[in-house]
């Protein structure tokens, strides 16, 4: 699909834009890679280039337990009436 980009583009768009060509990226590098796309990771450079690899595995761990963490507290914040999302 192409998307033709404006000055007058609302943010939310560009940003729902970018995460969906990102998924499929991550889809095709994950085979290509032959692992899971939760093993990968990516990096965007000042002109707008995105670089996938591979994460090693104390970037898993890590993002393991970051996820672990964002998880209490998503749970803590409903339990508290403030989950928003």
């Amino acid at each position: 699909m192409v998307r033709i980009i404006t000055p007058e583009t609302p943010v939310e768009e560009l940003q729902r834009a970018f995460t969906e060509e990102l998924k499929g990226k991550m889809k095709e590098a994950a085979m290509r890679l032959g692992c899971p796309a939760e093993e990968l990771k990516y990096r965007v450079d000042n002109n707008g280039v995105v670089e996938i690899a591979r994460m090693d595995a104390a970037e898993m761990a890590e993002r393991m337990r970051q996820d672990i963490i964002e998880g209490q507290i998503r749970r803590i914040k409903k339990d508290r009436g403030v989950f928003y999302g």
